[in-house]
């Protein structure tokens, strides 16, 4: 067995063993802030899941959620509907879910779509940005890529590592507000693509510590 092999059969497991826990914790439905944390360092010491659709979604909302140490009753029905989603729909039924909900404006939370602290590589890595910068054009941030040695796209396709989400908009949006390129990341990571969605911020660091 190669240690690909090997690789795809723990994330296989320990997504597994995540579908599992969301179960339980939805069983009585309720998210205590117990629950929370407990998830929330579950996430901490299974990191190598990054990447993997649902785990940075799951860790961004639980980040969010616990930010001032508890979980209100907004955020608890917001894990409680990522929970079910996530154990309850058929792929195709998600996705077709996600088109529905972009069609009637359900504002989705933007800390939930972006990870946290994502590992940003450039050197044959595609890029796509999305949204509006107060930083810098759409230009300037390709020929910030292309100096680390990356690729510039201006569409999301199979090919794309990083969808980078602008940082000059509303904290809570709906998928239209960007056209159609973060519901197309979404159902590219439901599929099992390796897309990474980042937040703007989280790009500039990785500019810094990237020297051109």
């Amino acid at each position: 067995m190669s240690a690909g092999s090997i690789y795809y059969d723990e994330v296989t497991t320990d997504i597994q063993v995540l579908h599992g826990m969301l179960h339980g914790i939805l069983a009585d439905g309720v998210i205590t802030g117990e629950e929370a944390k407990a998830l929330s360092e579950w996430t901490e010491e299974n990191s190598h899941l990054r990447g993997t659709y649902p785990f940075d979604e799951l860790d961004s909302l639980l980040t969010a959620a616990l930010r001032d140490g508890k979980v209100d009753a907004e955020e608890q029905s917001m894990l409680k509907d990522f929970f079910q989603d996530f154990i309850s729909y058929s792929l195709a039924k998600r996705i077709e879910q996600a088109r529905k909900d972009a069609c009637v404006g359900k504002q989705i939370r933007l800390p939930g779509v972006c990870a946290v602290c994502p590992e940003i590589e450039f050197p044959d890595r595609v890029f796509c940005f999305t949204g509006a910068s107060a930083r810098a054009t759409r230009r300037d941030i390709a020929e910030q890529v292309v100096r680390r040695q990356g690729l510039f796209k201006d569409a999301v396709t199979r090919e794309l590592h990083y969808l980078v989400v602008g940082a000059a908009g509303n904290p809570c949006w709906a998928f239209s507000c960007y056209g159609r390129k973060v519901e197309q990341a979404v159902a590219l990571r439901r599929d099992g693509h390796k897309l990474v969605i980042v937040h703007e911020n989280d790009f500039w660091d990785a500019i810094q510590d990237t020297p051109a």
